[in-house]
């Protein structure tokens, strides 16, 4: 019969609140029978000690998890765990030989080939270099579960990376995309200088020297399948370099310390973009100037030229002086930074910094979401064109696989200079053809709204790119 059944009191049994009416405990997992509960916690058990015996496979380069010290704003040592790429890809190639081929055409196709060697081997110095892959670090905040839950008790930073030649078939999927780390943000708020120094040791683990492995340098070796006999396995050695940061406005922020919108220089890449509470004068521009020739963009050498200054300043400066004068300057300095690391020359920012265009531009909140809505409100405003004009567009259009959401835009749209339209990405993506294809319609031709047109097309431009 069912065990559950034969029960003493019903008290000692159940947790808080699990009774029944008729007053015996439940069990926490009925419906599901008894045997199947056994069979599901052994089977969680057997994935979690498989798990611990993968973490803990050893490599060339050391277990597949490791661990990484950081300091924390108390001045000791914190511990992050991460997914070493070296040994992420050394176990990946062993256990999926078809990884590693597909990799090795790959890399062969690019002119690399067999007549790579790495350094050390007879004839290194003969063999021509092999084209390098680039590495791109993607950082951004989640919350599983709940995105709603009012608190952030499950709120994490996730830290991916990926080879941008990689194909962009295999990177649009989840698995292009290999995980680094998972920060809690309870962690992430304990460390000094918080994703700065997370960052910068993560590209120690990439291109330093701490564990002497070194992907622009050493590079990495990585054989095919698991063999018994050297002779027999099948290598592979490339070198890789650094690329980008690749993140929304908040984490690129995060990463190089900068000030952002309360910043007076409000923009990383420029040298003379203010603010909004700024007036220009002379060669300085406001932040909504859109001509590209007036722009001063900062160079890896003029950042390092401002922290040097901050570096110096802030051992003379009192604390009220020395905030301002970051102000001033744009960034926030702090001495386990990125910028402040050895690793700024590998980082070499801005040139690595890349906007993820898709919570930049098209996500909720993004700037083509203001835009849209905007473009909207003045061609209303012309008082010769309906909402419903550009709604019949979409069901004349031919889509690819689907037809774009049908939106009722009077109920998407809202009224203000300051407002967004709501839209998701996806839907944002579709209606920009649609509202593109009424403007070649009716506006160009009358020579409406010129200015608002150019701005238009280049949201069209970048989405499309």
């Amino acid at each position: 019969g069912d065990p559950m059944a034969k029960r003493g009191n019903p008290k000692k049994l159940r947790g808080p609140g699990r009774t029944r009416s008729d007053g015996a405990a439940l069990h926490p997992l009925r419906p599901y029978p008894v045997s199947a509960v056994t069979e599901t916690n052994r089977t969680v058990n057997a994935q979690k000690t498989a798990d611990k015996r993968l973490a803990e496979t050893e490599t060339p380069y050391g277990t597949l998890i490791q661990k990484r010290a950081v300091r924390d704003k108390k001045n000791d040592i914190l511990d992050i765990e991460f997914v070493h790429p070296f040994a992420f890809l050394y176990v990946l190639c062993r256990d999926a030989p078809n990884f590693f081929d597909w990799v090795q055409n790959l890399h062969s196709s690019r002119g690399a080939g067999a007549a790579a060697a790495p350094p050390g081997d007879a004839g290194a110095a003969a063999a021509p270099r092999p084209p390098d892959f680039r590495v791109g670090l993607y950082a951004d905040e989640t919350t599983p579960g709940n995105v709603y839950r009012p608190d952030k008790g499950r709120q994490i930073m996730c830290i991916y990376w990926t080879f941008l030649e990689l194909p962009d078939w295999f990177r649009a999927r989840w698995c292009g995309w290999f995980l680094f780390t998972f920060v809690h943000h309870k962690v992430l708020g304990n460390v000094e200088g918080g994703l700065s120094q997370i960052m910068a040791a993560v590209l120690d683990v990439f291109f330093g020297s701490t564990d002497g492995y070194n992907l622009a340098t050493t590079g990495i070796r990585l054989c095919r399948g698991a063999s018994s006999s050297l002779f027999d396995t099948a290598e592979m050695y490339f070198r890789a370099t650094f690329a980008c940061f690749i993140a929304d406005e908040k984490a690129l922020n995060e990463i190089i310390l900068s000030k952002g919108a309360s910043g007076n220089l409000p923009c990383h890449q420029c040298q003379n973009v203010r603010g909004r509470n700024i007036t220009p004068s002379g060669r300085l521009v406001r932040y909504t100037c859109g001509d590209m020739s007036q722009l001063e963009p900062h160079t890896p050498e003029t950042i390092q030229k401002i922290y040097s200054e901050l570096r110096s300043a802030k051992t003379r400066l009192g604390k009220g002086a020395f905030v301002i004068l970051e102000r001033k300057r744009g960034f926030v300095y702090n001495a386990f930074g990125l910028l402040a690391s050895l690793m700024a020359q590998i980082a070499c920012v801005p040139f690595s910094t890349f906007w993820d265009w898709m919570h930049s531009i098209v996500a909720s909140g993004g700037v083509g979401q203001y835009e849209y809505n905007q473009l909207l409100l003045r061609i209303l405003a012309l008082k010769k064109f309906s909402l419903s004009e550009i709604e019949k567009i979409r069901d004349e259009i031919q889509w690819p696989e689907r037809k774009a959401p049908k939106l009722c835009l009077k109920e998407r749209m809202r009224n203000g200079t300051g407002e967004h339209i709501r839209m998701f990405a996806s839907e944002l993506i579709a209606w920009l053809t649609i509202l593109s294809v009424f403007c070649e319609r009716h506006l160009k031709p009358a020579g409406l709204l010129p200015d608002e047109l150019a701005c238009f097309v280049l949201l069209c431009r970048m989405v499309v790119l």
